[in-house]
């Protein structure tokens, strides 16, 4: 699967249902896409535990081609932003230029938005000098759709979230038992077979 391309430089996952779920499985394969450039996870419901884990799986530093990160309504926030923040501000995403964040649940004058834009500015003068301001290369995109944050509302996320993991781990023990109890079953009937094709002399 994607796991395996170890050479792959664009992915494009738009539109798609993550959940935490889907953002823990992003996390845990991220760092085989060692010469990455463009990650699009937008629209993908990623919630704002998923950012966390990402954040963290950037930190490892197996991502240093990263240019462009998408992230649009992902239910993304305070949180997930700070944590995206620190893994941008150090050396594990140097070649980080393009975040784009624009439906998410967290306020524009949020410090770490302040800092990002600010560090992303100053990557664009130092790396690209003759770039425009408004360059879409370069920079944020423009948050003129954000919402407002609720804590009860994340609350509530977090125990529907935990509810659909525990939901799906369930179904895949279940079809795992299936699957050895199926696997027994046709032994048996082999065995089965075999006996019954055995002459005793």
């Amino acid at each position: 699967g994607l796991s395996k391309c170890s050479a792959l430089e664009v992915l494009d996952l738009q539109d798609n249902t993550f959940t935490a779920m889907g953002g823990r499985a992003l996390a845990d394969v991220i760092a085989n896409w060692s010469v990455i450039k463009e990650l699009g996870v937008g629209d993908c419901l990623l919630s704002a535990r998923g950012a966390v884990m990402l954040a963290e799986a950037l930190k490892a530093g197996k991502n240093k081609t990263l240019q462009t990160l998408r992230l649009q309504y992902n239910e993304i926030d305070a949180k997930g932003i700070e944590a995206l923040c620190k893994v941008a501000q150090t050396s594990d995403l140097p070649a980080l230029q393009r975040v784009e964040l624009n439906g998410n649940k967290f306020s524009e004058d949020d410090s770490n938005v302040e800092a990002l834009k600010t560090l992303l500015d100053e990557r664009r003068e130092e790396n690209a000098p003759d770039a425009d301001e408004d360059d879409e290369t370069w920079g944020i995109d423009e948050l003129d759709d954000l919402e407002e944050d609720s804590d009860d509302e994340d609350e509530d996320q977090d125990d529907d979230e935990d509810a659909e993991e525990e939901r799906v781990l369930k179904q895949a023990d279940q079809a795992e038992s299936e699957n050895v109890a199926q696997e027994k079953d046709n032994s048996v009937d082999e065995l089965a077979d075999l006996m019954g094709k055995t002459e005793l002399k």
